[in-house]
């Protein structure tokens, strides 16, 4: 890896707020692993409660006639927990541009708007940045959306996108210099 890969090695989670009570998640880390292959793990719905914090209790909902690698409009549906309240969430695959990125946009769930860009940059044959870019929106009132953001969303989604990436390390490698 050259000098300006070492910076992209981890970028923890940041959130800024990009209008109203609609706020931006920015998430990148460097695995270990071919971009062919990141991204083949990524999109296998298999593998979404292995990278999710037990706390969640993500569960897919995936009948077993549906194929488990995720497509161009491919319907995602899953129970979770937040803080131990049940949580039915179902998303879709509006973009879907294989091995570079693809996009998963919440239908019903627990958020007004969820938006979550998933892209996968080859560093070379053995390094891949995958990143993240969520735009979300709380549900109800403007403000009352901001207080619960400072309050636990932030934080939530903070610990949320870390361990998926330290997740990501222990399944698709370190950074191979």
């Amino acid at each position: 890896m050259d000098a300006d890969a070492d910076s992209f090695v981890y970028a923890p989670p940041r959130v800024e707020r990009i209008r109203g009570a609609t706020f931006r998640l920015t998430n990148s880390i460097v695995v270990g692993s071919s971009i062919d292959k990141t991204f083949e793990f990524c999109r296998d719905t298999r593998f979404l409660n292995q990278i999710s914090p037990s706390r969640l209790h993500f569960q897919p909902r995936n009948r077993p006639e549906i194929d488990v690698m995720i497509n161009a409009g491919t319907e995602i549906e899953y129970d979770m927990r937040l803080h131990g309240f049940p949580v039915r969430w179902r998303s879709r695959i509006p973009v879907f541009d294989p091995p570079h990125r693809f996009v998963d946009e919440q239908m019903t769930g627990p958020y007004r708007y969820w938006s979550h860009t998933h892209t996968f940059a080859s560093l070379d044959e053995h390094n891949t940045i995958i990143g993240d870019v969520v735009d979300y929106t709380l549900p109800g009132f403007p403000i009352l959306g901001i207080v619960a953001q400072r309050l636990f969303v932030e934080r939530d989604l903070k610990e949320v996108f870390e361990h998926r990436s330290m997740k990501y390390r222990d399944f698709l490698g370190e950074p191979v210099c």
